[in-house]
């Protein structure tokens, strides 16, 4: 498998209509990150689980990436963004419903720009 490369930006924001809409390369986290959080990216690994938005419980990541058609072969490419030991942010896919942005003035947005390209 291919390595990727990539860079990850994490700032405040005031919230904007795209938050509202999937996008592969950037995200809208609401509340339940904080300042002081260890935010990291990592390959998915076994027995991975999230709360896809909207969801009211938790679901393994492979059913959620099998539901959403994203192909085997892709499936351990996706960076997935943790906050903590929590997947906050599947590229492309869902984010955590705890971390949707709700009735704040001023968000998270975490970017992934693909460095692999660059090179």
């Amino acid at each position: 498998m291919a390595e990727v490369s990539l860079r990850l930006r994490v700032g405040r924001s005031p919230v904007a209509a795209w938050m509202f809409r999937g996008s592969a390369t950037r995200t809208g986290l609401g509340a339940a990150l904080r300042a002081g959080d260890r935010v990291t990216v990592r390959n998915r690994r076994p027995g991975d689980r999230l709360r896809p938005l909207g969801c009211r419980y938790s679901r393994r990541l492979k059913n959620v990436l099998i539901d959403s058609r994203i192909p085997r072969a892709e499936r351990d490419r996706i960076p997935l963004l943790c906050v903590g030991g929590t997947i906050a942010w599947v590229p492309g896919v869902t984010i955590d419903d705890r971390f949707r942005v709700g009735d704040e003035e001023r968000v998270w947005v975490a970017e992934l720009e693909d460095m692999s390209e660059a090179r």
